[in-house]
Order: C-alpha cells, then sequence, then structure tokens
C-alpha cells in the first residue's frame, strides 16, 4: 500500500478498465495509524482516467487526541476524507451522523454522499412474550429498566457521545 507505481500496475493488470472499483474504506485498514499517503492518489489517478469508484467508508476520521501522535494521523485522516470526497464518483457513509456532520459543509459530499448503513452479523433471536422483563426481574432490575449493551472498550476513538445521543433520541421515541 506504500509503492503507488506498483499498487497502480497491479490495480491496472487485475481490474477491467470499464469496471466500477468498489473501495471499502476504514482509514485504520490502511497504513500506520490509518495514514496512506499513496491512497488518495491511486483515487486520483483512476478518476483521471474516467474510471467510476465508489467508495464505502466505514469510518470516516479518528478524533483529535491528547498525544501528538493521534493528531498526526487524526490531521492524516482528514486529509485522506477530502481526498475520498473529491474523487469517489458515489460515497457510501455507514454512519448517519458523519455525514450530518460532512455534508452540510462540503457541496461534493451532499452531491454524492448518502446512508447505507453497515450490516450486523449478530443474528436476531426471537424470543418469548415477555422474556425482556422476566430476565430483567431475575437479575433485580425494575421490570422496565432500559439496558444498553456496548462492545468493546471506551475510548476517544469509539465516539461514546455519539451512542449517548443515539440513546437519547430512542429513549424519547419511545423505542425500547
Amino acid at each position: 500500500w506504500d509503492d503507488f507505481g506498483q499498487l497502480l500496475i497491479v490495480l491496472n493488470e487485475d481490474v477491467p478498465p470499464n469496471a466500477v472499483l468498489l473501495w471499502q474504506y476504514v482509514p485504520h485498514m490502511y497504513g500506520r495509524g490509518g495514514v496512506n499517503k499513496v491512497l488518495p492518489k491511486i483515487w486520483s489517478a483512476f478518476r483521471k482516467e474516467g474510471r467510476d469508484q465508489v467508495i464505502l467508508a466505514h469510518e470516516v476520521m479518528a478524533p483529535w487526541g491528547r498525544r501528538p501522535s493521534h493528531w498526526y494521523y487524526a490531521w492524516h485522516h482528514r486529509r485522506q476524507w477530502k481526498s475520498a470526497v473529491r474523487e469517489a464518483s458515489l460515497l457510501a457513509i455507514s454512519t448517519e451522523r458523519w455525514f450530518e456532520n460532512w455534508a452540510p459543509v462540503n457541496p461534493r459530499l451532499r452531491q454524492k454522499g448518502f446512508v447505507l448503513p453497515s450490516p450486523n452479523s449478530i443474528d436476531r433471536v426471537p424470543v418469548p412474550e415477555g422474556h425482556k422483563r422476566a430476565w430483567r426481574v431475575e437479575k433485580g432490575l425494575d421490570p422496565d429498566t432500559k439496558i444498553l449493551a456496548w462492545f468493546g472498550s471506551v475510548s476517544t476513538s469509539k465516539q461514546l457521545e455519539w451512542v449517548l445521543d443515539a440513546w437519547e433520541t430512542a429513549n424519547r421515541a419511545g423505542i425500547h
């Protein structure tokens, strides 16, 4: 991912010129700390060749952090994202909040961006009527207690405030 010439050769050999290139964009997937200076150059080269590129953005960028290394890759993520918006034919963003934050200030994103939530690999399992209530009582909770499940650790990069905002919105809407 760090050799522009070689990457361009391989992609041009393996991908027919009339194919739509579908990029899965998660900044941390490319390079160290999600910093890859070659990827935007590849996008630009393909756009100049007239190739259609659809970028599926799961994450857009890391938040600013407390350490200089966090600032370094957060800054680079923002540069990569601007390039993605400029070079893509279409941009599908999996998180509505990213789109809400960026579309108002970026005309290109408003034109070619849209929200496309990521699929979930957790199977839905039907439960008998009254199960949620009985489970809460069994655990010593009030039967009407609302529960938020969180996967992973809590850190700046996990955007906990977004989860809490969604939680509050769901509660106001009466979604349980």
